[in-house]
């Protein structure tokens, strides 16, 4: 009994100690950030597939093919490529340039030639990009759809320009070139085009015109026809519209959503994540900010996308010194649990030798079933049969203790801190404990009194026999009582405590019973205690 108070403040200690302050996330974010790591996690999977469709689409060039066939394989592997790999996007765009002009097919020459200066933009590449651009016959891209995407891509290229240029008389030159551009895109681009929608939120969140937008950007959603792709770019400008508005969890919900299409296409260009990854820095998810702000910047590099790289870069040295002390924390807070571990480890040990000692000296009186054994002058067979069923039920505690310290050990070596919290949160293990006791006290007392539960009832007026809910060979909490009191265990808080029930629960089972009594409370008991004599 002077062990418990340790006990209990070992575990008070492991439980404050788990407790390790978590980010703040609203339940429909946090649902959003599970998925979308769940898409990170599957990376290789995803990535493995993109080549694959790539190699099938290669090996198509290489089987005979007419001059236009050909053309449309080379421009779907260019958007495989685009946004993906640098130098294998280049080359295809150059193949469709060569083979458009060897057919003198002037709406393909059109077409390759917007493609090369898109792949130049996302390269930063943007003196070579103006100079494809104004190469393009505007008509021949009119004829394809691709009007829209020519406009809007000189106001990306002069955007670029503005945020990357040092010299400030030209970034004033491109940033009137880029009010220009935008201007143009909002006034002739047309609601059947997605670059209508970026346009216009490129427009009307300055504007404080956010709740528009998304609005706007919603009804276009609503159409099942729309790609993947240009999911992902819808979503992320619902996203900059809440973060305008201040709505941050709606912003992380649509971050998360853009950056799970983005990954799942998957592509190495990465706004969403990025603007996800300072959001969930703000909130003090650095684990999370840590590993999307890494994906995205190793990305840019691969795509040696300088306008990200430099936009990222001036984030990442404070999430890094964030990360390497939530690092440092978490490896604190493993070896005091590890320390924690070791000391309950020890006193579990303690606790066990002393039950088993306990156990042994059952007949000295330090166990509640021989002093009911004294109280009821059983046979000697009886003791037999609760001291043989009792050890035997403490026997499989014990191991079930000590499979509990293996898993524990298991995990602490693994070092997976919430695996650790999770156990120690649960109650699963003192539950199952718990209701093995009962059954087995069930069962064992059952075995010696097997017409208790009738010769109760026959003791009671009622219309509904107790026990008759009940499995057949266990017993009602109404009946345990009465049980224990037939073993001489007549204490309510020795029973409360058995049973898992309240004081107050059993004291109103015992009023209840003795109410529904034939005879009176006092004569009810004594003819219990009677029972099977």
């Amino acid at each position: 009994m002077k062990m418990r108070p340790f006990i209990i403040f070992l575990l008070t200690s492991l439980l404050l100690i788990s407790c390790n302050p978590a980010p703040y996330h609203s339940r429909e974010v946090e649902s959003s950030l599970v998925v979308l790591d769940r898409v990170l996690d599957k990376t290789n999977e995803i990535r493995a597939r993109k080549e694959a469709r790539i190699d099938s689409l290669r090996v198509l060039c290489n089987e005979p093919q007419d001059e236009y066939s050909l053309y449309h394989i080379y421009d779907a592997i260019f958007n495989e490529y685009h946004k993906w790999n640098v130098d294998s996007a280049y080359s295809y765009a150059q193949k469709k340039i060569a083979l458009a002009e060897a057919i003198k097919a002037p709406q393909m020459i059109g077409d390759a030639k917007l493609d090369l200066a898109s792949q130049s933009f996302l390269s930063s590449s943007y003196l070579d990009a103006i100079a494809t651009m104004n190469d393009i016959d505007t008509s021949a891209i009119a004829t394809l759809g691709r009007l829209p995407e020519y406009r809007y891509l000189w106001y990306e290229i002069y955007h670029g320009l503005v945020q990357t240029t040092k010299n400030e008389s030209l970034a004033l030159n491109y940033r009137q070139n880029e009010r220009a551009c935008l201007d143009l895109c909002d006034k002739y681009i047309k609601s059947d085009c997605i670059e209508y929608y970026v346009t216009k939120a490129k427009v009307m969140i300055p504007q404080d015109r956010s709740e528009e937008i998304i609005s706007l950007i919603r009804r276009k959603l609503s159409n099942p026809s729309i790609s993947i792709y240009n999911k992902a770019r819808l979503h992320y400008w619902i996203g900059r519209a809440y973060n305008a508005l201040g709505d941050e969890d709606n912003a992380m919900i649509h971050y998360a959503t853009s950056a799970q299409y983005d990954f799942f296409i998957p592509l190495k260009t990465y706004g969403s994540a990025f603007s996800l990854a300072r959001l969930c820095f703000k909130r003090g998810d650095i684990k999370r900010a840590f590993r999307y702000i890494m994906f995205s910047y190793t990305n840019a590099m691969d795509m040696e996308d300088n306008m990200h790289i430099n936009r990222i870069a001036k984030f990442i040295p404070s999430i890094i010194t964030q990360h390497e002390q939530y690092v440092a924390k978490n490896r604190r807070f493993m070896a005091m649990m590890i320390a924690a571990l070791v000391a309950l480890a020890v006193i579990l040990t303690f606790a066990i030798r002393l039950l088993v000692r306990n156990v042994k000296q059952l007949d000295n009186a330090n166990i509640e079933i021989a002093k009911t054994a004294r109280h009821l002058q059983e046979t000697n067979h009886i003791k037999d049969i609760y001291l043989g069923e009792f050890l035997s039920m403490f026997s499989e505690h014990i191991n079930g203790i000590e499979r509990y310290r293996s898993s524990l050990r298991k995990v602490s070596k693994q070092m997976d801190f919430e695996a650790i919290q999770q156990k120690l949160r649960s109650d699963d293990f003192i539950d199952s404990e718990w209701s093995y006791l009962h059954k087995k006290f069930d069962k064992t007392f059952l075995g010696l009194f097997p017409n208790f539960i009738e010769e109760v009832n026959a003791l009671l007026k009622t219309d509904k026999p107790l026990g008759e809910d009940a499995p057949k060979g266990k017993l009602s909490n109404e009946l345990r009582v009465l049980a224990l009191m037939r073993l001489g265990v007549s204490e309510p808080a020795r029973i409360s405590q058995f049973l898992r029930l309240s004081p107050t629960t059993v004291y109103n089972y015992r009023v209840k019973l003795r109410n529904a009594a034939l005879c009176s409370k006092e004569e009810f008991e004594s003819k219990i205690m009677n029972i099977g004599r």
